[in-house]
């Protein structure tokens, strides 16, 4: 059995964090000498891992590569997952740990369950997984996905609450065959540094990704839904916030109200209550005495905004003009400085196969 961290999420609590750092950093080293390697698994291809999971992560939109849903790797037949399972085993050497990563899986045990997948792997994990208070995770993610799904607020959030109450997600992984034990963690300001030292690696540079576009971005998206055709349709979120992620005092628009909020708190207090079981002393300290987990008036400086909006700001609008044209002008300098590479190398090849060795080449042929 191969030692394995498995993050299993939760979605909107640091996942993209996390993904982008691992992919950048694919080789994490350890105080024992044993290195935890991040491997991306695939259901169609190799998995990747080493310098292909850093350059693959790097050509892509989010800037990072993850597993796939545990629902394509269970319709595997066995000898594709005794496949990599023989994977898992070089790349770890039968000696380092080996790192998996997904943010939907928090959602997915019944599938591991049923699947057996973790004991087909042949692994042996630690589960790491991040929550936040249910209130504000609802409204992040609303407009992660349910501002896109084509329903109304209402009928979203009555969906997904069973998805905020935390405990009841994560506890049946406690004894899900493949799992020696379950960590879970309140997110913190800084969650790179905080799962290193969860899981016992020195600490790594760590880069935000996805930390939230401006609030009139969003509503961009509502006006031209061609940026933003649907909720898995996510990337234009990553390129963008690398380019207007640094404009302040726009947050996400804030759109529960009152009496959602006081709904929300309600239904999800069972579940928090028991999660503290879950958590070592300081976080079931700092749960305990953080309102937001326990009371609406938690939230009575959040100014319910609508949910869409005829008029946006012109001051907003100027700024984000404004750094379009920033990055236009920087994007275009990059451009013509990546042709005038490629040129170079293109005449570079072509002398090289006119040489004279290519000539003696092509005539004794």
């Amino acid at each position: 059995m191969l030692d394995a961290v498995l993050h299993i999420g939760a979605g909107k609590c640091g996942s993209s964090a996390l993904q982008t750092t691992f992919s950048q950093h694919p080789v994490l080293g350890s105080s024992n000498d044993v290195r935890t390697r991040y491997v991306a698994l695939r259901h169609e291809a190799p998995s990747l891992h080493g310098r292909d999971l850093k350059s693959g992560a790097a050509n892509t939109p989010w800037g990072y590569v993850s597993s796939v849903s545990a629902g394509l790797l269970s319709g595997l037949p066995d000898s594709a997952l005794q496949a990599i399972r023989k994977e898992l085993i070089d790349i770890s050497g039968g000696r380092d740990r080996i790192m998996l990563s997904n943010e939907g899986w928090i959602n997915e045990y019944e599938i591991f369950e049923g699947s057996g997948l973790l004991p087909a792997l042949g692994l042996n994990c630690t589960v790491v997984v991040y929550v936040r208070p249910p209130v504000e995770w609802l409204n992040s993610a609303w407009w992660q996905w349910g501002a896109w799904a084509g329903v109304s607020l209402d009928q979203w959030l009555n969906a997904h609450l069973a998805k905020v109450r935390w405990h009841d997600l994560i506890v049946p992984w406690k004894s899900l065959p493949g799992v020696e034990r379950v960590i879970v963690r309140l997110l913190p300001s800084d969650v790179i540094a905080d799962f290193c030292n969860v899981i016992g690696i020195p600490p790594i540079p760590g880069k935000r990704s996805n930390s939230g576009l401006p609030g009139t971005i969003l509503r961009l998206y509502q006006r031209h839904r061609e940026l933003r055709k649907s909720s898995h349709d996510s990337a234009n979120d990553f390129v963008l916030s690398r380019h207007f992620g640094h404009i302040a005092n726009d947050p996400t628009p804030w759109v529960i109200g009152p009496y959602k909020i006081k709904k929300i708190v309600e239904s999800t207090r069972k579940s928090n209550t028991d999660l503290m079981n879950l958590l070592d002393a300081d976080s079931r300290a700092s749960m305990e005495n953080d309102p937001r987990w326990w009371d609406a008036a938690a939230f009575a400086d959040k100014k319910k905004s609508a949910l869409s909006v005829e008029n946006l700001p012109l001051a907003r609008l100027e700024e984000i003009a404004v750094a379009a044209l920033s990055s236009i002008r920087e994007l275009e300098g990059e451009n013509r400085s990546l042709r005038r590479r490629l040129n170079e190398l293109s005449e570079k090849s072509k002398q090289e196969n006119s040489g004279p060795d290519s000539r003696e080449s092509g005539g004794s042929q």
